[in-house]
């Protein structure tokens, strides 16, 4: 029999998601406040729940898709929660972006009621959930992440555990500060540009381009660690010397910013920052 698939939360990305899940043919159950939501899925075949509770009883897998911790902790704990419905075999994933000690109580929780649970970090885009190119990363037991790997590949290009549970959170957390620093950077970056009377869509074009050629990033996940590379090792030598050279070049170059910013009388708080930590970001010490 196919595994029962459950998810709780059909906004945009539990909707994306859900799309995935029926499309490849297994059973779904959906549930969602807003009962127009689920109509999409209803038209579909699946089964509408009237709670949480009544969904979890008739899945083998429930997906938790909601938006913060509070609506966390009452799909599952509330009284017609997810673990009301608990039975053998259940298994809950959390895939909200939440805080980890809310992952690590609701996962208290379900051990009492005897329920197996995950959490699993997305990232991507809603298309990409629909047309199964996110990026899951799952914390907890291996045995439970492979009973539920069928239902991951319905909207994952890569699945990969973190480590033990609160793994998968604390990974995404990790991933959202550099998607939102990046884009703080960028938009510092059009500030500066934009002031000094630079085409913005002209430039938009360059970095795009020196976006497929540069090799910064790559450089720090090379050396393995958020650190200084052990400089008593070959590669270790390699990448220290590469990071002070790299750290001196940085710090020219948003000197030269942070000049061109004083110039045109504004300010640059990343940039001021970001000068005082290179040597730091580039393991030179």
């Amino acid at each position: 029999m196919s595994t029962r698939v459950g998810v709780v939360g059909v906004g945009q990305m539990g909707s994306a998601m859900a799309k995935a899940v029926i499309g490849r043919g297994f059973p779904l159950a959906v549930y969602d406040p807003n009962e127009r939501a689920c109509l999409p899925f209803a038209e579909c075949g699946a089964v509408v729940a009237s709670s949480p509770r009544a969904l979890a009883e008739g899945s083998d897998v429930v997906l938790i898709v909601v938006l913060n911790d509070d609506q966390v902790r009452d799909v599952m704990s509330g009284t017609e929660g997810i673990l009301a419905g608990a039975h053998a075999d259940l298994c809950v994933v959390i895939h909200s972006t939440i805080h980890v000690e809310t992952v690590l109580q609701m996962a208290r929780d379900a051990t009492t009621a005897g329920v197996c649970i995950l959490d699993a970090g997305v990232t991507g885009s809603v298309e990409g959930a629909e047309t199964g190119q996110l990026a899951t990363m799952v914390g907890g037991s291996p045995e439970v992440i492979e009973s539920c790997r069928e239902v991951f590949d319905c909207y994952s290009a890569i699945v990969s555990r973190m480590g033990e549970l609160g793994s998968g959170m604390r990974a995404k957390v990790a991933r959202q500060v550099i998607l939102f620093l990046q884009a703080a950077a960028l938009h510092e970056g059009m500030r500066l540009a934009e002031a000094a009377g630079v085409d913005l869509g002209e430039l938009g074009k360059m970095v795009e381009q020196a976006n497929k050629l540069n090799r910064v990033q790559e450089m720090l996940w090379m050396r393995g660690t958020a650190g200084m590379a052990d400089p008593k090792t070959d590669f270790g030598k390699r990448m220290v010397a590469a990071g002070k050279y790299t750290a001196e070049i940085a710090e020219k170059d948003l000197g030269a910013a942070l000049g061109l910013a004083e110039d045109l009388g504004m300010d640059l708080p990343l940039t001021d920052v970001a000068i005082t930590r290179m040597q730091e970001v580039f393991g030179a010490r």
